[in-house]
């Protein structure tokens, strides 16, 4: 029997509140300020999983946003979260957590996605992208650390397919 021990997330309602007022925490974003936005205090839940997810996976991500560096970086995340099922990881609260309340991936997907336009509403729009998820597409492909987990997730089905040696 697997030791089960607790993953936190950000309850519903925080995801919410911050996807609301992602404008108003622009600086932050921008990293003209360090500490979180003030809706992310106290507001995480537990999720019971066999496991734990290593945060400190962050440290050795690559973030210099070349592309070439995203197999190495999916290596990291997957190992990391892979005892996750396809529908824990569809669960937006956690990559919301991880982009928000955990100092190694926020410094992750602030270097990686460092390109927040200075025109207010395009940056919203391109934090709403990164920084949380919306819908499928979202999921996959946008979302600075969920997407990094899915693509292990698929390559990991692939049983000829061996994602360390590429």
């Amino acid at each position: 029997m697997p030791n089960i021990q607790q993953t936190r997330f950000f309850y519903q309602n925080t995801v919410d509140v911050l996807k609301t007022n992602i404008k108003g925490n622009l600086p932050w974003y921008r990293g003209e300020y360090n500490n979180a936005p003030a809706q992310v205090k106290d507001v995480n839940g537990q999720m019971s999983v066999a496991a734990s997810a290593d945060f400190s996976c962050f440290e050795v991500l690559n973030s210099n946003c070349a592309d070439s560096d995203d197999s190495k970086n999916v290596i990291v995340v997957y190992d990391a979260f892979k005892f996750l099922t396809p529908q824990q990881a569809a669960e937006e609260r956690i990559w919301t957590y991880a982009t928000h309340q955990s100092e190694l991936a926020k410094q992750y997907t602030s270097n990686r996605w460092n390109k927040i336009p200075s025109d207010d509403d395009k940056a919203v729009k391109y934090i709403q992208s990164h920084y949380f998820v919306s819908g499928v597409r979202g999921l996959i492909r946008d979302n600075a650390v969920s997407r990094l987990w899915w693509m292990g997730y698929i390559a990991s089905r692939c049983h000829d397919y061996d994602l360390k040696k590429r």
